[in-house]
């Protein structure tokens, strides 16, 4: 059982919704429910304990900042890594246990309704209860909420799959990919100075269109590149979802963040499936890949 972090977690550019298109026989969309998380993490127990974090962390950051003004560049920078660790300990100690608390009144309030996945409402237009109002009874009832033990054979059953994201786009071939990116933007940039610096030095200041025209070539090979190196493996990453959906009679795919409760974990699967595909394709592949068209969001270039 999952319920999502108070702070909005970063989400890679792969799709969040996945509906397989397979023609065995899937589980039924049902027994699913729905939760507004906004409007748990705006009860007065979150607050308070938001509040006296954020008064922590101006008081400590004050702190840290007088003690340090007179040092060093390198002790600042030490002071914020030690700040920032301190900072990480506190919110842990601050929020985990509300939001175990607020995990286990999910999966009470979950099986109080005889629901075996519980959705974040902000991905549901229609179709399934709303339980917000049973989950905040139970955390403001005062009482001890522990997690129910869960059924293995309703898991197995679950309508509904998600994958973990972060997991897949943290893999090696995704970070080899990046590495690559990045590299070569910093030998694009670094090249750019050179011959800015050359023409300065031979009297001939490039003109502002100039400038603009070198930095739009660099953004457009850097474009290319994406498309290149990237492409391909959010596709392969994709397919490995959906061939992993049709193998478990899956219709509906999610993320694991907009699973509040419940649901079929398909992360170690897809991951699998990926590696297995992405190694198949690199035996495979004895041509180089062929430049590709411009992304729709552009690595960023310095200006």
């Amino acid at each position: 059982m999952r319920l999502r972090n108070i702070a909005a977690a970063a989400v890679v550019g792969m799709s969040l919704l996945f509906a397989a298109g397979c023609e065995t026989e899937k589980a039924p969309v049902k027994k699913v429910a729905s939760i507004d998380e906004s409007v748990i993490y705006q009860m007065d127990m979150f607050v308070k304990a938001n509040e006296d974090l954020n008064k922590w962390a101006e008081e400590t950051s004050k702190k840290k900042q007088e003690e340090v003004k007179d040092k060093s560049d390198e002790e600042k920078a030490k002071a914020f890594q030690e700040y920032q660790a301190e900072l990480d300990i506190k919110t842990n100690e601050t929020l985990n246990p509300l939001k175990e608390k607020a995990r286990a009144a999910v999966a009470n309030a979950a099986k109080n309704k005889d629901v075996t996945v519980v959705l974040d409402k902000k991905i549901v237009v229609y179709g399934v209860p709303d339980i917000t109002d049973e989950v905040k009874a139970l955390l403001e009832s005062g009482g001890e909420l522990t997690y129910p033990e869960e059924n293995a054979e309703e898991l197995k059953v679950a309508p509904i799959g998600y994958f973990d994201q972060n997991i897949v786009s943290s893999l090696k071939v995704f970070k080899e990919a990046e590495m690559e990116l990045f590299q070569e933007r910093n030998a694009m940039l670094q090249k750019m100075r050179e011959e800015l610096q050359k023409a300065e030095q031979a009297g001939k200041q490039p003109s502002p269109a100039e400038i603009q025209a070198m930095q739009k070539a660099i953004e457009a090979r850097l474009e290319s590149l994406q498309q290149q190196k990237l492409t391909p493996l959010l596709k392969a990453v994709n397919d490995s979802v959906e061939e992993v959906a049709e193998q478990e009679g899956l219709s509906l795919v999610l993320d694991t963040q907009h699973v509040m409760y419940g649901g079929r974990n398909l992360t170690e699967m897809v991951v699998d499936t990926f590696l297995k595909k992405v190694s198949e394709g690199n035996s495979a592949s004895a041509e180089p890949v062929a430049a590709a068209s411009p992304a729709a969001s552009p690595v960023p270039t310095e200006q």
